[in-house]
């Protein structure tokens, strides 16, 4: 999908549902601002991330 100069791409199924599994845990936590916020990071960081893997690394790097 493209809005003005932004190209969105859909995340697959299997990735939003880690990111829903993962999401409920840091929910119950508090911490879905930091893990989003260290997500960001780690695919600004790391453009070849899925989001998956950039929320799970967001996770990691918010409990160091």
């Amino acid at each position: 999908m493209q809005i003005g100069d932004i190209t969105i791409n859909k995340v697959p199924t299997d990735e939003s549902q880690l990111i829903s599994n993962q999401l409920d845990t840091v929910l119950e936590h508090g911490l879905e601002v930091e893990a989003i916020y260290f997500a960001l990071i780690a695919m600004k960081n790391n453009p070849e991330l899925t989001p998956g893997e950039a929320f799970i690394q967001g996770i990691i790097e918010w409990i160091k």
